[in-house]
């Protein structure tokens, strides 16, 4: 059985070396990284541009 692919977000001010010296053996691990906000553009919008980089075609846990 695949493992499931686990996805770290950062809280605000952080970014993926927030997550340095972590291991998680039992999951494919994948670090979403803050995407620049484009012009007035809603925060519904926003979280849909970053939400398109977590595969929903297979297992996933996201964590922040």
């Amino acid at each position: 059985m695949k493992k499931p692919t686990l996805y770290f977000l950062p809280g605000l001010a952080a970014d993926r070396r927030l997550y340095n010296g972590y291991r998680f053996p039992e999951h494919d691990v994948r670090f979403l990284d803050w995407v620049e906000p484009l012009g007035r553009e809603s925060l519904n919008e926003y979280s849909y541009r970053l939400a398109k980089e977590v595969d929903t075609s297979e297992p996933f846990v996201l964590e922040e």
